[in-house]
C-alpha cells in the first residue's frame, strides 16, 4: 500500500498528540493504575481521530480502513499498553457497534 499525504498527516497529528498528551504522563498513570480516559478521548475526538471510518452523518470522517491502520500503527508509539488498548476498544469495538446498531438518538 502506498500512503498518501493525508495518511502521513494523520500519523503526524497523532504522533504529536502522543508525544505531548500521553507519553509524558504514562509513568504517573501506571503508578495510579488509572488514566484520564474521558479527557483524552475528548481531545482525540476534537482532533477528528475517533471516527475515521464512520459516516459523516454520525460525526465521522468517512475515510477508508487504511486510515484506521495508520492510527493503530501510530498508537504503537505510546509507552504503555493500556492506553492504546483503550483507544482501540473505543474506535474499533464500541464505535462500530454504535454506528451499525445504534438508534439515531443514540448516534446523536
Amino acid at each position: 500500500m502506498q500512503f498518501t499525504h493525508e495518511h502521513e498527516e494523520l500519523r503526524r497529528t497523532l504522533r504529536r498528540f502522543i508525544d505531548s498528551e500521553i507519553n509524558p504522563h504514562v509513568d504517573e498513570w501506571e503508578a495510579a493504575e488509572i488514566f484520564p480516559a474521558h479527557e483524552l478521548f475528548k481531545k482525540l475526538g476534537n482532533l477528528g481521530l475517533l471516527g475515521l471510518t464512520k459516516p459523516e452523518a454520525c460525526g465521522g470522517a468517512a475515510l477508508d480502513y487504511s486510515y484506521s491502520m495508520v492510527m493503530a500503527e501510530t498508537l504503537g508509539h505510546v509507552h504503555c499498553g493500556g492506553v492504546p488498548m483503550a483507544i482501540g476498544v473505543q474506535t474499533d469495538m464500541c464505535t462500530p457497534a454504535l454506528a451499525r446498531f445504534g438508534s439515531d438518538e443514540l448516534k446523536a
